[in-house]
Parts: structure tokens; C-alpha cells; sequence
């Protein structure tokens, strides 16, 4: 059996990797070229640069689509607080560790019969956007979890009722103007950019 591994793994890098390779030869060489020194630093820094790039865009509210010609304006009025149906599941020690709160971003989207809303799908506290996120979470320098944004202790223990319960939806008390590629369905992946609120459609 490793014989036959160890066949597959040599075929691979015959086949696949060695072309690869040939092809990132010539892309650095190419670059070492034109620009020397600087050019061979600048090959290896512009995949990289492009990785975060990609890794920036895919977070809610910093979608890279200004290109699009068919974005619609819209609005964040709140955001669906709920646990990860897996918590329940989890050893007690796991629970109290980690933070099983997932948050869906609510965007109402002006329509000639009224608002609509549309649910983008669950992320972690650190992936919302930092003007939603503020709204609703707050964390000091030395804590490692976020907490509510609230000032009344009541109110913060109904409301983590409430998620633990279903889930709850907090409102943004100053909603936060977005530009978005027209959903195509209620909930799901909203591919939306926070923006400023002079550079919505009048």
C-alpha cells in the first residue's frame, strides 16, 4: 500500500508539480528581469498582497464591488444574534470558552411596495463590519469575548435569554447606509458595501 501512495505522490509532482514550479521560475524571473532585486521581493509580495486582498473582500460590508453597475442602495437596521446550533452539543468546557454567537447582518432594501429584508448568513463577532459591530458588541483592551452593547444589566440578560431561546434581532440605533448586489433570495450571502450616506442614490 505505501508503494502504490508513494506512485500517486510521484506522479502528482511529475505531472503537476513540476509544471508549477517551471511556471513560478519563469513569473520570478520575469519580474527579477525587468526590475532586479526590487522585482524578485515584488513577485513574492504581490500574491501575498492579493491573498489578503481576497481575505478583506469576502468580510460582510467590504465586499469589493463598486465595478457592479447594478447595486442597490440599502440600509443595516439590525442584526440577527443567534447561538450555533452545534453549542448544545459541546462539552461544558468548550461552551464557557468559546463564543457560539453567530451574527446575521439585516438589510432593508427600499421597494416600490415597501421595504424588504434581506438576512446575510451567520459570521463571527470579528467579521462584522466595524460600524455594525460597534453598534452591538462591545470588548476592552484586556477581555478575550465580546459583550453586548448595552448599559442596563436587565436588558442584557433578556436579550441572551432570548438568543439562547431562538434568537434576537438588535437594532441599530443609527442604521448604517449599504450598497448591495441585488439579492436573489431572503437569506443567504449578501455581497454588500458599507459606505458613506452622501453616496446613496437620491
Amino acid at each position: 500500500m505505501d508503494g502504490f501512495f508513494d506512485t500517486i505522490i510521484e506522479l502528482l509532482l511529475r505531472y503537476i508539480g513540476q509544471p508549477i514550479l517551471f511556471v513560478m521560475e519563469k513569473y520570478v524571473g520575469l519580474f527579477e528581469s525587468i526590475f532586479g532585486l526590487p522585482g524578485f521581493m515584488l513577485a513574492f509580495a504581490l500574491p501575498i498582497a492579493a491573498g489578503f486582498a481576497l481575505i478583506f473582500a469576502l468580510k460582510p460590508g467590504q465586499a469589493f464591488i463598486w465595478f457592479r453597475r447594478d447595486l442597490i442602495d440599502g440600509m443595516a437596521v439590525a442584526v440577527r444574534i443567534r447561538y450555533n446550533p452545534d453549542w448544545r452539543s459541546e462539552g461544558s468546557d468548550r461552551r464557557d470558552t468559546y463564543d457560539w454567537r453567530h451574527n446575521s447582518v439585516i438589510i432593508e432594501v427600499p421597494t416600490p411596495s415597501g421595504p424588504r429584508r434581506y438576512i446575510d448568513k451567520p459570521v463571527e463577532q470579528k467579521n462584522l463590519a466595524p460600524r455594525i459591530r460597534r453598534q452591538v458588541y462591545k470588548r476592552a483592551l484586556h477581555e478575550i469575548r465580546y459583550s453586548l452593547n448595552v448599559s442596563d444589566t436587565v436588558e442584557e440578560r433578556n436579550i441572551n435569554q432570548a438568543i439562547r431561546e431562538d434568537y434576537y434581532d438588535f437594532p441599530l440605533r443609527d442604521p448604517v447606509p449599504v450598497r448591495l448586489i441585488p439579492p436573489k433570495q431572503e437569506e443567504g450571502r449578501i455581497w454588500f458595501r458599507v459606505v458613506e450616506k452622501n453616496s446613496l442614490k437620491n
